[in-house]
């Protein structure tokens, strides 16, 4: 009977804690196909790379870094999946789009029409958003300049929007990738209180 009374009031405590001191973001990764999504997931919650990931279902995961519980949306970005994109707009706090930086210039036309059609089909939704260019190790990448020109992101001028230029290979730019969600979980917070 102790232990029961124990276990009851140490779960009570946790859950207390836990509405108390823990922010909550909830991410969507949307982005083409083979534009690095899930391999992202990886590279920010495991610290490693994993490649040929690639799926046709929505991946949902839970992740805690510095007191924020990050639920993640790994949404698939081949053609019949891209309907899905509006749903769970709706339902993130913010947005992270993916591109990858060896795309060809027909590729990242199609993603800007993506990302353009979903903000304004969701207009009164003001998400912040967060651009990855993906795979910038490779030779042939274009520059963060050159995608924000390409996916014409200087248009979007009714919310935050941030751009990075990534690799989940080297590792590089994940920690400010990490760094502008806990940022974006604390304005989030912020705004609540």
């Amino acid at each position: 009977m102790g232990f029961k009374i124990c276990s009851y009031l140490i779960n009570r405590i946790k859950f207390i804690y836990q509405k108390i001191f823990v922010k909550r973001l909830k991410v969507g990764f949307i982005g083409l196909e083979e534009s690095g999504k899930s391999t992202m997931v990886y590279a920010l919650f495991e610290n490693k790379y994993r490649e040929d990931i690639g799926s046709s279902e929505v991946r949902v995961s839970k992740h805690i870094i510095d007191n924020v519980e990050i639920t993640i949306y790994d949404i698939p970005g081949n053609q019949t999946s891209q309907s899905k994109w509006d749903h769970y707009f709706k339902k993130v706090d913010v947005l992270v789009f993916f591109q990858s930086l060896i795309d060809s210039p027909e590729k990242i036309e199609r993603s800007r029409e993506a990302l353009h059609g979903l903000l304004y089909r969701n207009m009164w939704m003001k998400k912040s958003l967060l651009i990855l260019g993906t795979k910038n190790d490779l030779p042939e990448a274009i520059g963060c300049k050159d995608l924000i020109i390409q996916l014409d992101l200087v248009s979007i001028v009714d919310r935050e929007v941030a751009c990075y230029s990534i690799s989940s290979k080297n590792m590089v730019n994940v920690d400010l990738v990490r760094d502008w969600l806990i940022e974006q979980a604390t304005l989030g917070a912020e705004s609540n209180m």
